[in-house]
């Protein structure tokens, strides 16, 4: 009879415990948001800003939301799957559908990008766009999605 008292005890008590995960403090819910990489190559894959071929800081946005550079990390292991986003431009993501990147990279070459996104709904109503295609001169591009939920990347071949 004790052990079933004990049992009931104990029923009762897991049934009022809350679940943390569905009770969220808003104003300090801080999640993480997609980013967008963009990595300019040659035909053999190298990157050209890690080479030289193209300065960074010569590489200017024409149209588009926001553009960085983002430099090789100083603090990863050399062998870290973070490093492929290296010597790229990082790109933010607008929140919109349908967006455009036009980016002057050297003197001669413009890149002009053309991006799809569908909205995703998260706790706390909030939202963000996550990208699902993107083209270069109507020619679809792989979107390229190293690790589970973000950030892309995107190679382009100049």
């Amino acid at each position: 009879m004790k052990k079933f008292i004990i049992f009931i005890l104990i029923g009762f008590l897991f049934s009022n415990c809350s679940n943390v995960d569905d009770e969220v403090d808003c104003e300090r819910y801080d999640p993480a948001f997609p980013s967008l990489y963009l990595k300019l190559v040659d035909s053999s894959g190298n990157n050209l800003i890690e080479n030289g071929t193209l300065d960074p800081n010569n590489i200017t946005l024409v149209r588009g939301e926001s553009i960085r550079f983002n430099p090789a990390s100083q603090f990863a292991v050399p062998d870290a799957d973070i490093r492929i986003y290296d010597n790229t431009l990082l790109l933010s993501i607008p929140d919109e559908p349908n967006f455009e990147y036009v980016i002057q990279a050297n003197e001669t070459e413009i890149i002009s990008l053309k991006y799809t996104a569908k909205k995703k709904t998260i706790l706390c109503g909030l939202s963000y766009y996550i990208p699902t295609g993107v083209r270069r001169d109507n020619q679809l591009l792989e979107l390229i999605q190293p690790f589970d939920d973000f950030p892309f990347l995107t190679e382009i071949v100049l």
